[in-house]
């Protein structure tokens, strides 16, 4: 079973929140502060980001808006893409360039998945 869970980019903190709920079908984030209290942000406040139920290589989650970098079998080519769902798909998907894979396509190349960053933090890494 795929485990379903959300994490959320708060801009004006610049900052990633695990802690996400839905209260009537609107997503509310939950910033923890030392103390453990959780202080609520509206969802028109921060980017909600979708686990995708992989890891990579490593075991670091791969959630959308990740920067994804994998080695090509055929080429022994080094890519990056960023972490996207499709909706025409309804799958997530690797955007490389102006193409993109499937995880599907992905898959003999699971192996060499390593999330190297996310588009927020690090997004020169698309260049």
């Amino acid at each position: 079973m795929r485990t379903i869970k959300f994490r959320a980019w708060i801009p004006k903190l610049k900052y990633f929140c695990k802690h996400v709920l839905f209260e009537d079908g609107v997503a509310v984030a939950l910033r923890i502060d030392d103390d453990g209290f959780g202080y609520p942000i509206p969802a028109d406040q921060c980017v909600i980001q979708q686990y995708t139920g992989l890891k990579d290589s490593v075991g670091v989650e791969i959630y959308e808006g990740d920067l994804l970098e994998f080695v090509y079998k055929d080429d022994g080519k080094l890519s990056v893409g960023e972490v996207q769902y499709s909706e025409k798909f309804a799958c997530f998907i690797v955007v490389v360039g102006k193409a993109f894979e499937t995880f599907s396509d992905l898959a003999e190349y699971t192996s060499s998945f390593k999330v190297v960053g996310n588009i927020f933090e690090s997004p020169e890494l698309l260049k």
